[in-house]
């Protein structure tokens, strides 16, 4: 490909407009471009509806092109590249011997322009949740600033005390740069992985004074080839997981007898997996808990009682993505009492919100 664009400001942005600088390759001195495909509801497409192209510039290249995104998305334009220049003096006014003449330089090469998109992804529930905010270009998140784009993101923006002082602890500037792919993984196989570790868990040896043969978590829903599937996977995952903590054989909490002491430590929290925002919180409260259980051996206390004969080290889950795992971590601090000193609020207002339940205002 010989021709290239540079556009300021670097990353374009919806309603601001972008200078556009053709690079060309065959030693053109101008270019046509044309519009193919605009983003749904622009006007770009509404000038294209019809059509299969729609001219947006026409000129020499040496100075920019100026172009007025109104859409977020990913803009795909034709440029032929042209030698532009005059034939020669006429023997008269309007004559065509003085025409500006116009030389096609190779065949016309596509180029994607992507204007930024604002996503965000919320974590936690009820009164107590987080967006994490991103803006993404392509395939890729990238740093936006208040003075170019109007906020500062990657972000989160909190809804309560509570979540405020847990969302202080999660590091979103983690996410600049990364791809949308990479961030959020494979949802159904951190779910068949948890599948594959709980399964070996219950059976493991030294680590339950008695295994647990009854919460097996139930194969029907492992294809989970629609969202719903996947939703009913990871119920059935939160569900075996509730079970075999509590010593629940199916009957009853404490009615059997997988650990010494039933771990009320790490519960879920109650979130239900209904769509893919909150099947993904599901699973990373999942992920943090089972991580914490597995671990718990020996401690003979009231707050952390004897659970297992040994720390389970053998079935450790994958890690998550950078998404999931700043979810679970944002489930491990809502399901304290206790966390750190919040950086922008009182202290004492933190503490009676994780130990109090009091609410803000």
């Amino acid at each position: 490909m010989s021709i290239t664009i540079t556009t300021i400001p670097a990353l374009p942005w919806p309603g601001k407009t972008t200078s556009i600088k053709l690079t060309l390759g065959n030693g053109g001195n101008a270019a046509r471009v044309w519009c193919i495909s605009a983003p749904a509801g622009s006007e770009l497409a509404r000038r294209k509806q019809g059509m299969a192209r729609v001219e947006v510039f026409a000129d020499y290249v040496t100075t920019p092109w100026s172009f007025l995104p109104d859409k977020p998305g990913s803009y795909l334009f034709w440029i032929q590249e042209l030698a532009k220049g005059s034939a020669g003096a006429g023997g008269y006014a309007g004559a065509p011997g003085g025409a500006t003449t116009e030389t096609p330089l190779g065949q016309p090469e596509p180029v994607v322009l992507h204007v930024g998109q604002r996503m965000r992804r919320r974590f936690g529930y009820g009164a107590d949740t987080a967006d994490l905010i991103v803006h993404v270009w392509g395939d890729r998140i990238e740093q936006t600033t208040v003075a170019t784009h109007g906020e500062a993101t990657p972000a989160i923006v909190a809804s309560s005390l509570k979540a405020r002082a847990a969302a202080e602890m999660l590091n979103p500037s983690a996410l600049i740069g990364a791809t949308a792919e990479s961030v959020i993984g494979d949802l159904r196989g951190q779910a068949l992985d948890f599948i594959a570790k709980f399964d070996a868990h219950l059976l493991q040896s030294g680590v339950h004074p008695n295994n647990d043969s009854e919460n097996t978590v139930s194969a029907v829903n492992k294809s989970a080839r629609t969202v719903a599937d996947l939703c009913a996977l990871i119920r059935d995952c939160r569900a075996a997981y509730t079970r075999h903590i509590k010593n629940d054989d199916g009957t009853g909490p404490g009615a059997a007898g997988y650990h010494y002491f039933a771990d009320l430590t790490n519960t879920l929290l109650d979130v239900q997996p209904a769509n893919l925002e909150t099947a993904s919180q599901a699973m990373a409260d999942l992920w943090r808990a089972y991580e914490a259980h597995r671990l718990m051996a020996d401690e003979d206390s009231i707050v952390y009682p004897h659970v297992h004969e040994d720390a389970d080290t053998t079935n450790v889950l994958d890690p998550l993505p950078t998404v999931q795992s700043m979810a679970a971590e944002f489930a491990e601090r809502l399901a304290s009492m206790e966390t750190d000193t919040s950086l922008t609020d009182n202290g004492g207002a933190v503490r009676l919100a994780f130990a109090g339940g009091f609410l803000e205002g």
